[in-house]
């Protein structure tokens, strides 16, 4: 069962004592370094089956069930892995030489043949099955994720993100080059903008990482404008989650400066972490109600968790809160008459249909005091 944050802050009102179970500060503001075990540089990490994922140089792929602990899985490859997906029930990571691995549970690795021997550098679940894109205008398409094909992508540049919206898959280049395809076979190169990174989609907006701090945005997927955020010189890692695209980033060398910053449209940005003395952040995931950021070093950062309970009021049916928490999460309600000798009952569950929800429990009136907590399994 994951639990939020210990239950703080405390609100006393008509003689009972109701908590939330969020941290005080806003989640996205606050970031916990873990260890890695690894001072691998960790390139890429992703989310899926209930575990994170990260990968990176010397075939390093770790498995967190939380975020916060990891354990290192051998992938029996020494290539540098640069990027991950989640889909088809599995894991995919690629990387250098056409490298291709596959994973249900982030632990057993296969290796597959991916039919080129080119660096690939982006992959992506969409609807129409897995994408990978890389070097010289590589593009391979899988259904299963065993069994890949080679496209024809009309361009020799490097295709350095791929991302599925506006009804089509969307992969950019480090040219001024946009590939893109309606049924994952056929695909069309126009002209676009210059990309650095990757690309993530969102509530309408297709954002792409160009260079120094800026960003590609589009409504369309067909023109494109340039914003700016700030990220101590480079965002290399872009993700949409919990109706916010979070990027991450650091200086160009490695040298040092690391930086986190989140915005809700792509044109205006807030900065939710820096420290010029740590190296680059290069991926950011989410899952399991949090953030995770990797990097230099084999660098991992944790976000605070993206599920509380709060604002409690009396109301005439009873205590009226406030969940937040993932879209259509169920989640369970729990309640306990002390926090010295905690004992939690269920009192009812919800889901969580939007990014927030209503609950009203009734008043207990034999009870002194009630301390409220929200869990998902």
């Amino acid at each position: 069962m994951k639990l939020a944050h210990p239950p703080c802050p405390m609100v006393l009102f008509a003689g009972f004592l109701a908590i939330s179970s969020g941290a005080s500060a806003a989640p996205l503001d606050s970031w916990t370094s873990v260890s890695s075990g690894t001072s691998n540089r960790l390139n890429a990490v992703a989310s899926g089956n209930g575990i994170f994922v990260a990968a990176g140089d010397l075939g390093t792929i770790l498995t967190s069930a939380n975020g916060s602990t990891w354990i290192s899985a051998t992938s029996a490859i020494t290539n540098s892995l640069l990027a991950l997906a989640y889909g088809q029930g599995q894991f995919v990571a690629v990387g250098t030489l056409g490298a291709i691995l596959t994973s249900s549970n982030g632990l057993n690795w296969s290796p597959q043949d991916s039919g080129t021997p080119n660096r690939l550098n982006a992959v992506a679940s969409t609807q129409l099955g897995l994408v990978a894109v890389g070097d010289l205008g590589t593009i391979l398409t899988s259904a299963d994720g065993s069994n890949w094909n080679v496209r024809t992508s009309g361009t020799a540049s490097s295709l350095v993100g791929v991302s599925e919206g506006f009804g089509k898959i969307i992969a950019a280049a480090n040219t001024t080059v946009l590939v893109s395809s309606t049924n994952g076979l056929d695909w069309t190169t126009n002209a676009g903008p210059y990309f650095f990174a990757g690309l993530a989609y969102g509530n309408g907006v297709m954002l792409g990482i160009t260079i120094r701090s800026g960003f590609e945005r589009s409504v369309d997927g067909v023109t494109w404008n340039r914003f700016f955020g700030q990220f101590n010189n480079y965002c290399y890692g872009l993700t949409y989650a919990r109706n916010v695209f979070i990027g991450v980033g650091g200086y160009y060398d490695g040298g040092g400066g690391r930086t986190i910053a989140t915005s809700t449209n792509g044109m205006t940005w807030n900065i939710r972490y820096t420290n010029l003395g740590e190296g680059r952040l290069l991926s950011v995931a989410y899952g399991g109600h949090r953030f995770v950021a990797v990097g230099d070093g084999g660098a991992i950062l944790v976000s605070a968790p993206l599920l509380s309970i709060s604002n409690p009021v009396v109301v005439s049916n009873g205590v009226q809160m406030i969940i937040e928490g993932d879209p259509d999460g169920v989640y369970r309600i729990q309640r306990s008459p002390s926090l010295s000798a905690p004992s939690w009952d269920n009192i009812g569950a919800v889901t969580n249909f939007g990014g927030s929800s209503q609950f009203v429990t009734p008043i207990l009136p034999e009870a002194s005091a009630s301390f409220y907590r929200l869990s998902s399994d």
